[in-house]
Formats: structure tokens, C-alpha cells, sequence
């Protein structure tokens, strides 16, 4: 799913000094970003300009942007939802490409809103399709259609939303898109039954997924760019997995899943934190809340992870901490970690909700 600290990290704290665009042999280059569509991009630096194929680009960022946004940000950081948007929304009446980022991120911010009010989804969806109507062939239009499907499956749709990012996935193979882009959607698609409780089609989906996206990343044909972005993407597909047979086959079948991960080699950090947290939950589930709790200790004091795997081993070490009932207080102040360290994280709302506040 798309996270606020995705979002978030998508949105510079200040203003850049250069547009930027990551390409897919792992070279970059900065400039002015005169056009970006699902076809080639140009970027003008230094009086000239350098015309790229769109299947040559990973990513595009743009640097000099309104204060508002950042502003924006401010906002979301404390889950204040409704002034980032009328922030976001006062954006878009701003010269390009501004107004563009201001709308797709205004439909961002809507749709992390929904995740908390499920009645923002219809909001969120319709700012997606006004951003895709305006902006049809824009380079960014696959990570709109990708917001539009997450709406569409938190207003409860979960068969739409599907097949909109099937529809996505396609089209990135017919315009020859880095792989990412595919494999993100099919995530996506995953991630959205996963939530909308179709947890045995999101397993099968990902068992097949998670391999292909292996043997892609270990293809000599692969670009170094696009490896590098597929270790993420393999690492998300590992820890949706887990979660994914915990859900469809129970607590035995997730353990044994997630002890097969610790023993393979070259494992990332942020899946040996959550193959960890997963085998915490086996040991409580099974009435060992000791060993839950010391397991979910050695992930926060000493594995690297993500901010969504970090907030996910300080919400469980609450949550341990108060059913041992040593010291309720300790578990609260472990629930207010998590809304301090990582507020743009699903866990921080969930926090909020058992620190009482």
C-alpha cells in the first residue's frame, strides 16, 4: 500500500536546486525537465538538451517547488490531513510542473487520509482521475493509476481496484516501461487483496510474483538500476507474503515461512527484521511472551529496517509489554514511539488508538 512515509519521501523537505531523472543503467542526470511522457523525456542542462526513451528512465523527481509543499508536509507529519490538502489544493492554481505535483500528491494525501476514514476514499479516487483526464500520457501517470486503484480498494471495490492495476501492469509492458513498473502494480495488486480480505489469492499471487522478480533481479540482462529498485520490491513481495500465509494458512505456516527466510542467504536487512518480528508473533501466539518480547526487543535495538518495519516492532513490543502487564505505563510509552518516530506509518494511527490519546 501506499504509505504517508512514501509520500513523504517523495516531497523533498526544501526545494531542490535541479529537476533530477535516475535512469536505469544507474546513471543520473540533473537539469530542467522540459517533457516527461510515457514515451521519452527531455531534460535541458548547461543550454542543451538530452532526449531519453521512457524505457530508459526509473524515475523523475522535480527540484524547485512552492514553500506550500513543503508546508504540506508539515502537516502530514502529524496526520493533520485536511490542512495538507487545502495547502495542496491552493498549490495547483501554480505555474507547471508544480500544479501537476500538487494535484498528484493532493490525491496522495487523500487517499493516506482514507486509509484512516475510509469515507475520503471517494475524494481520493476522483483527485486520481482528474490527475490522469489532465496529465494522460505523463510519465507519472502509472504511480497515479496505481494511487486511483488503493482508492478504489479502500472504498471497499477490492475486484475493481484489481483490475485497474492489471490494467496498469499491461500497460507498462506495451510502452516497454522498467520492469519495476510492472512489478509495483502487480504488488500493488497483491497488497489490495491482501487488505480487502482475499488473502488466499494474495498469497498464491505472490508465490508466484516474489520468484519472478528474483530471477529478474539476478538476470545479467538487468540494468544496475533496475536491480537495485528490485531489491526493494522483493523485499516488500517477502514481508507481503509472510503476512500473507499468516492470514490465509495461521501462525505454524507463517513460522515455518519466515524461518526459511533467516536461513537464506543474502537476505536484506528490512526482511530479516520482519521475518524476525513474524517468528515474535509465533512465540506469543504459542504462550511464550518472554521470548516474544526479547525476539521484538533484538529487532528494535539492533536491526536496520524500514520505518514501517521499525514502527511494526515498536507497536508489538507495546503490545507484549502490556499483556505482560509489568509495567503498563512501559507499553504506552512504546505506543507513543511509534507516533514520534513514525508518524507516516499505519502503525502510528493504530498507536494513538491504544496509548488512548
Amino acid at each position: 500500500m501506499l504509505t504517508l512515509s512514501a509520500l513523504l519521501l517523495a516531497l523533498p523537505a526544501a526545494a531542490l536546486p535541479q529537476d533530477r531523472i535516475q535512469y536505469t543503467d544507474g546513471a543520473s542526470r540533473g537539469g530542467r525537465i522540459v517533457s516527461a511522457t510515457l514515451d521519452q523525456v527531455r531534460i535541458e542542462a548547461d543550454g542543451s538538451e538530452a532526449t531519453s526513451p521512457a524505457s530508459d528512465v526509473l524515475s523523475i523527481r522535480f527540484g524547485t517547488l512552492p514553500a506550500s509543499l513543503a508546508q504540506a508536509q508539515d502537516f502530514l507529519l502529524t496526520l493533520d490531513y485536511q490542512n495538507a490538502v487545502n495547502l495542496l489544493d491552493a498549490a495547483t492554481a501554480e505555474p507547471e510542473p508544480a500544479a501537476m505535483i500538487a494535484r498528484l500528491r493532493k490525491a496522495e494525501a487523500l487517499l493516506a487520509w482514507s486509509d484512516l476514514d475510509p469515507g475520503q476514499a471517494g475524494e481520493a479516487g476522483a483527485a486520481f482521475r482528474d490527475w490522469t483526464a489532465t496529465y494522460p500520457d505523463h510519465f507519472l501517470l502509472p504511480r497515479a493509476r496505481i494511487g486511483l486503484a488503493r482508492a478504489i480498494a479502500n472504498g471497499g471495490k477490492v475486484d475493481q481496484a484489481a483490475q485497474e492495476l492489471e490494467d496498469v501492469a499491461s500497460l507498462s509492458f506495451e510502452k516497454n516501461l522498467p520492469v519495476t513498473v510492472e512489478f509495483g502494480a502487480r504488488l500493488a495488486r497483491c497488497q489490495v487483496y491482501l487488505k480487502g480480505g482475499q488473502t488466499s489469492v494474495a498469497a498464491t499471487r505472490l508465490q508466484d510474483l516474489v520468484p519472478k522478480m528474483q530471477r529478474a533481479h539476478s538476470s545479467s540482462d538487468t540494468p544496475k538500476g533496475v536491480r537495485a529498485a528490485l531489491r526493494d520490491l522483493i523485499a516488500e513481495g517477502q514481508v507481503m507474503l509472510g503476512d500473507a500465509i499468516e492470514l490465509n494458512q495461521g501462525m505454524s505456516a507463517a513460522q515455518s515461512y519466515w524461518d526459511g527466510l533467516l536461513r537464506a542467504d543474502g537476505l536484506g536487512a528490512d526482511v530479516r527484521a520482519a521475518a524476525t518480528l513474524g517468528l515474535a508473533k509465533a512465540a506469543r501466539a504459542g504462550g511464550q511472551p518472554r521470548r516474544a518480547q526479547l525476539l521484538a526487543v533484538r529487532v528494535v535495538a539492533t536491526m536496520p529496517a524500514s520505518d514501517e518495519i521499525s514502527a511494526r516492532a515498536l507497536f508489538l513490543l507495546g503490545e507484549i509489554t502490556t499483556e505482560l502487564g509489568d509495567d503498563i505505563a512501559a507499553g504506552r510509552t512504546y505506543f507513543r514511539q511509534v507516533m514520534d518516530r513514525y508518524p507516516g506509518t499505519p502503525w502510528a494511527i493504530k498507536a494513538r488508538q491504544m496509548a488512548g490519546e
